[in-house]
């Protein structure tokens, strides 16, 4: 009942829309009409600029940090990582915006960082260093989330983190799938 119950914490809090509040309190722009119409950090960054968008991803990174922690706190490892799970989904399907939303990439960072800083600092430096080389961030989310099971066995072994890494990286990367396009066609814009 508690995995139930995580799941359930994790979707409500990854369903507040963090970006789409910066949009309206900082830019007074609703953030689904402009750029991608995604509401997560790069559609922030494009629209509003690096500070926004930098707090745009704090926001995001706390909505999976915060209630893992809790979680894991007062039921345990696996619930949390069914709320980190439910965390994810929520923010990809926000029970606000009749299920849109972003593409989980922050949100994720806070779910792993909340369940092993280690694996979590590896990925983001990967991630960071993609980023920089190629300004392509969707090229860098979608390079991290294929590591991330390889680098949770690689660390932990087999376990229940590898075993989330399997749900979480098809999902992010099927979030992906129009960068995933562009990339593949040549055309993936750069930030």
């Amino acid at each position: 009942m508690r995995l139930v119950f995580g799941l359930i914490i994790g979707y409500i809090f990854g369903s507040i829309p963090s970006s789409y509040l910066v949009g309206k309190l900082i830019g007074r722009v609703d953030l689904r009409e402009k750029g991608s119409g995604n509401l997560g950090t790069t559609n922030v960054i494009r629209n509003l600029g690096l500070a926004a968008g930098i707090l745009a991803y704090v926001l995001d990174m706390l909505k999976g940090l915060i209630p893992v922690l809790l979680v894991h706190r007062f039921w345990g490892y696996s619930p949390a990582i069914m709320t980190g799970i439910g965390a994810i989904v929520g923010h990809c399907y926000s029970l606000f915006f009749n299920f849109q939303g972003g593409k989980g990439i922050a949100v994720s960072s806070g779910v792993l960082f909340a369940l092993d800083p280690l694996i979590a600092m590896i990925l983001i430096t990967g991630q960071l260093i993609i980023f920089f080389t190629t300004r392509m961030m969707g090229l860098a989310s979608i390079v991290s989330a294929i590591a991330f099971p390889m680098v949770s066995v690689l660390l932990r072994g087999v376990g229940p983190l590898f075993y989330a890494a399997f749900f979480m990286t098809p999902f992010v990367i099927f979030q992906h799938r129009a960068n995933l396009k562009r990339l593949l066609e040549g055309t993936e814009n750069k930030l």
